[in-house]
């Protein structure tokens, strides 16, 4: 027959088991929460209710004999409307499109009024977040200082633009990223091939060559995206933006076209991020280096801005890199080769052991496990944004008690409190953390009426040492974007000794000490499980967080069950290096 006691034990080890199991579970319940709030807010490319915006702008003819006329960038905004006019009635999607051009065989021309209207009438008519908005733009690009502030600042020349009133003539960068920013839209791109290095498609005026050469430091700051904004340079600054005769084409934007038509990673569709890599790459090889297209992008884990086909393969992910310096590292996933870091690579979805070293000196760049979703984009600067810091160190104060009523009762009425330290090293093993922790309770003393009303004095010392292999998990929807400020899910499981001693006096009820026993300090061995969270502060390397633990031992105390279940929550803080 079953006694009270043994029910007592298989509850007590069914609470061990269920926290030990949500140990195991919360993980996949977290990717799914993610993937539920990502799918709340991030665009559906399916909904037959949003709309694909392209305005493209080409300026080749212009008032003012300072700036030459261009061959090619009236062509390139044709050619670039023509890709997605063919695209839109070829998979009849809905689509608004505005097209912009100057070229001297029409003798028409572009002003900054015009493109203020247009830039007006795509934000009055883009209305849905889920709404995908490329704008492109192909013409000079200019140095000037304002009068008003005295700062040197980015314009786009138009047609009419004055090469005396450049500030007032012209349309200024700034405000072209100001009414970008405004977009109700969450996927946005803002193609600018153009430069402000004075030579290819820039020209500088006198005075602003000499305020240039007047800085020490960079000219103008560096632009700001949000989530879901990509912003493209054909160039970097201070380099030309150059139009080819063989090419027929601004040499970025005829290896862009082409890169519309490039599935790198054969997943059935083009992305915006992938027709980029190939052009820049192209651009790159075709110039020997003379001209570097960039990127601005925040993508991170976000859906894919599809130009054509249709995704076949959502249980794929995507790293991209904009880096040109950083182009020629290697890449390792769960240890195996993956290529070089030039054309980016594919992953499955799911958690990985992503280590990127740099061939040149064998140094490790990054070695860290990084869980993918499949069907979205990243970008290899996410994953190296903040240094690699894999050890963990620490302070926690933790509360332990004992859940069984009995052992309450009878051998330890106070609840613990203690001091633990516990290092921890990620991803030592694979995608797994493992660590240490040593907690130290503070002596306790009891004193308590027996049953022959005579008085008992009981002390404790309690230390307990445990290991444990674990894992994390992001909480996107409580992190930010740019991971400046991360909260992870935690969990571990592993071996622990608790070392206890026990001295106790017994009085009688007159007050003299009629017995004394006097413990030796022992082990007891056990398993102990933890879950928690913590919210990670990477820019200063500091992290802070709650936890419960939950305990199995071998039996300390006499006429108990032969194991004994215990409880301890805890808070900490932390720092990593």
């Amino acid at each position: 027959m079953i006694s009270l006691k043994d029910i007592l034990i298989m509850i007590q080890l069914r609470y061990f088991i269920i926290l030990s199991v949500l140990s195991m579970l919360m993980p996949m319940l977290i990717i799914f929460f993610n993937q539920h709030n990502a799918n709340a807010v991030v665009i559906n490319t399916t909904n037959d209710e949003s709309r694909t915006f392209v305005l493209s702008i080409g300026i080749a003819n212009f008032h003012d004999k300072h700036w030459d006329n261009l061959k090619f960038t009236a062509k390139d905004a044709i050619a670039f409307d023509t890709f997605f006019k063919n695209e839109a009635e070829k998979e009849h999607r809905s689509q608004w499109r505005e097209l912009l051009v100057a070229n001297k065989e029409k003798n028409n021309f572009v002003s900054d009024k015009d493109i203020l209207e247009a830039l007006k009438r795509l934000k009055n008519d883009n209305r849905m977040e889920q709404d995908i908005v490329i704008v492109y733009l192909s013409t000079h690009g200019t140095i000037y200082e304002n009068p008003d502030t005295g700062k040197l600042g980015r314009y786009i020349v138009t047609s009419n633009t004055d090469y005396n009133e450049v500030d007032k003539t012209s349309f200024a960068y700034d405000k072209l990223l100001e009414i970008f920013h405004s977009l109700k839209s969450k996927r946005k791109v803002l193609i600018l091939d153009t430069c402000y290095s004075g030579t290819g498609k820039s020209f500088l005026t006198q005075k602003a060559k000499i305020e240039i050469d007047k800085q020490k430091g960079d000219y103008y700051q560096e632009d700001e995206v949000a989530e879901g904004e990509i912003l493209i340079f054909s160039a970097q600054k201070n380099e030309p933006s150059l139009e080819d005769a063989y090419l027929g084409h601004s040499v970025y934007t005829n290896f862009l076209l082409e890169g519309f038509r490039k599935d790198l990673n054969n997943d059935g569709a083009v992305t915006i991020s992938e027709a980029h890599l190939y052009a820049r790459n192209m651009t790159r090889e075709f110039t020997k280096n003379r001209q570097n297209p960039t990127a601005k992008i925040v993508i991170e884990g976000v859906d894919p801005i599809i130009v054509k086909g249709e995704l076949k393969n959502s249980n794929v992910a995507y790293v991209y890199n904009r880096w040109t310096a950083r182009s020629h590292y290697n890449v390792n996933v769960d240890g195996q080769y993956k290529g070089v870091l030039d054309k980016g690579f594919s992953v499955d979805s799911g958690k990985h052991r992503i280590k990127i070293i740099d061939p040149q000196d064998n140094k490790t760049i990054t070695d860290r496990s990084i869980r993918f979703e499949g069907g979205k984009e990243y970008t290899i600067e996410d994953m190296i944004i903040f240094p690699d810091n894999p050890h963990l160190l620490d302070l926690k104060i933790k509360t332990f008690t004992y859940s069984s009523s009995h052992i309450r009762d009878y051998y330890a009425k106070k609840a613990l409190y203690g001091l633990g330290i516990r290092y921890t090293h990620q991803d030592l093993w694979k995608t797994f953390d493992i660590g240490a922790t040593l907690t130290i309770f503070q002596t306790v003393r009891e004193d308590e009426r027996t049953d022959s009303l005579a008085r008992m004095e009981q002390k404790r010392e309690v230390y307990i040492v445990s290991t444990h292999i674990g894992s994390r998990e992001r909480i996107s929807w409580l992190s930010t974007q740019n991971n400046r400020l991360q909260t992870n899910f935690v969990w571990g499981i592993g071996p622990s000794i608790m070392s206890l001693k026990i001295e106790r006096t017994y009085f009688s009820p007159s007050g003299e000490a009629i017995e004394e026993h006097k413990s030796k300090r022992n082990l007891y061995p056990g398993v102990s499980s933890f879950i928690g969270s913590h919210v990670e502060v990477p820019s200063v390397n500091l992290r802070a967080g709650i936890e419960l633990e939950a305990g199995v031992w071998s039996s300390a105390f006499e006429n108990s069950s032969p194991y004994i279940f215990t409880f301890a929550p805890s808070i900490f803080v932390g720092y990593h290096w």
